[in-house]
């Protein structure tokens, strides 16, 4: 009985932060001036869809710290609306993945902009230290998920409800479920189609796909862009010519050293079909590192397939980072820093009570070429 009694206290306690947060905001974004009033207790119960003990308890919170008052037969005011909730927690699982950086990057840059701070956190498993992170960041107005987490784990964030959330990247399942909470993602099908588009143009056929993570959601839309565009220009999908490459390994949150790059695996893969002649002679990419491309190319692929054949589909600040050289490239890319603005602006709007999750795809593509050293849209 007691274990219940404790169990019952608890899930109220969550309750009553969410409803503290929920209030936090509301007097920020809502009943902005001092002196304003905020509605009857029993309309804040149906507002947040908590009991009214929580209510309660959460105006008191309030009230202790000067922010709001009641008065008898009149109601309660807003003594100060300049509530600091100006902070948004970035959370991320590792601070070394090369999308990652570039996403905390442009979210910083962006909130600098709004006037909000950015408070980064890394956790493999968000919904076991979730209370643990609104706990030491208890003026956080929202959370940005980065990485690939499971379905699981952000439904139990979003099931919280004390802070909006966003994710800028596709949870780690095979394909993409319902949405749980707001996300905006690159469109890395139409990217995949664009490539294949590309390389069609240019006289090619047989069109080989490596990639990452093509069994996951993510990058599994990417192989149906590919598949998109074999089909649109009545070429056949050869499973042989697509290699899932395995994520990168992190030790103690740092990539593995040397990068295992599975040089072996492809080029088994190819050797077969380079001696029966269906070798195929380009090839697109979704590698986070030009010297990845090169050695399987060139170590995988039997130099093959030469370089104006090949083409990437990346992030459009991938090329300022992760692809120096002199020689010539393509790639078929995405703007971090767009899908960021959106997400911001989803992340930081007046919400209505029950509303439900969106989902958006930013569509914009567009093909670079990098020629004497510098990248350039085509």
């Amino acid at each position: 009985m007691t274990d219940q009694m404790e169990s019952v206290a608890d899930v109220e306690l969550m309750v009553t932060d969410r409803v503290e947060r929920a209030l936090r905001r509301d007097i920020q974004t809502v009943w902005r001036r001092g002196g304003a009033v905020l509605p009857k207790q029993i309309e804040l119960v149906r507002r947040y869809g908590a009991s009214l003990r929580s209510v309660r308890d959460a105006m008191e919170r309030l009230k202790r710290e000067n922010l709001i008052r009641s008065v008898r037969g009149k109601g309660t005011f807003v003594l100060d609306a300049s509530i600091s909730l100006r902070d948004v927690l970035v959370v991320c699982d590792t601070y070394y993945h090369p999308y990652q950086v570039l996403c905390v990057g442009a979210i910083t840059r962006t909130l600098k902009e709004r006037e909000y701070t950015t408070s980064l956190v890394t956790t493999h498993d968000p919904a076991a230290d979730w209370k643990g992170i609104l706990g030491g960041h208890r003026q956080a107005c929202g959370a940005v998920l980065i990485s690939r987490y499971s379905r699981e784990a952000v439904a139990q964030l979003t099931a919280d409800g004390s802070i909006p959330i966003i994710t800028v990247s596709d949870l780690a399942e095979p394909v993409r479920g319902p949405a749980l909470c707001d996300a905006v993602l690159p469109d890395t099908r139409a990217m995949g189609y664009r490539c294949v588009e590309h390389l069609v143009q240019r006289g090619h056929r047989r069109i080989a796909l490596l990639g990452w993570e093509l069994s996951r959601a993510g990058g599994r839309e990417a192989l149906e862009g590919y598949r998109d565009g074999l089909r649109a220009f009545g070429l056949d999908y050869v499973s042989d010519y697509v290699v899932e490459l395995p994520s990168l390994p992190f030790e103690a949150g740092r990539p593995a050293t040397p990068l295992p790059i599975p040089i072996e695996q492809v080029r088994q893969r190819f050797d077969a079909l380079f001696e029966s002649d269906r070798m195929p002679t380009a090839l697109i990419h979704g590698a986070g590192s030009e010297i990845h491309v090169r050695d399987l190319v060139e170590h995988g692929l039997r130099n093959h397939i030469k370089g104006e054949a090949v083409i990437g589909y990346l992030a459009r600040e991938q090329l300022d980072t992760g692809y120096p050289g002199l020689g010539e490239a393509r790639a078929i890319c995405t703007s971090i820093e767009r899908v960021v603005a959106r997400a911001v602006e989803l992340l930081l709007r007046s919400r209505r009570v029950g509303e439900p999750p969106r989902r958006e795809i930013i569509d914009e593509c567009a093909l670079f070429e990098r020629r004497d050293g510098i990248w350039r849209e085509a």
